[in-house]
């Protein structure tokens, strides 16, 4: 069985949280948010992914059940993950993924080139 909490954690570290902070001032996507900001949104979608959640649900009731995943991850209702998903602009996750991506290229780089 996958260990999803501790490769959780290993994605995690590799985001520089700081982009997405920038990015969610410059884009203003936390504005008028009380409990749901953008932060809480990416890793809530990052866990979605990784353990290939077949709805929003089954995300949130797993959120909700998991002691290991709260203190990383608030929980969170499915209106309000729904909600988010809807309105919440793409666009203020693209720098964080832009730096995710030239990590993995500059460090296959360095694996296969040598």
């Amino acid at each position: 069985m996958v260990d999803y909490i501790k490769l959780f954690d290993k994605i995690i570290e590799l985001i520089n949280w700081n982009t997405l902070k920038h990015s969610v001032v410059k884009l203003n996507t936390d504005n008028k948010v009380s409990k749901f900001f953008t932060t809480g949104h990416l890793k809530s979608m990052i866990y979605y992914h990784l353990c290939q959640k077949d709805s929003l649900r089954d995300l949130s009731s797993s959120i909700g059940m998991s002691k290991n995943l709260k203190p990383i991850v608030a929980s969170v209702s499915l209106s309000t993950l729904s909600y988010h998903n809807n309105r919440r602009s793409y666009e203020v996750f693209l720098p964080v993924l832009t730096e995710l991506i030239n990590k993995a290229l500059n460090i296959g780089s360095l694996l296969f080139n040598h």
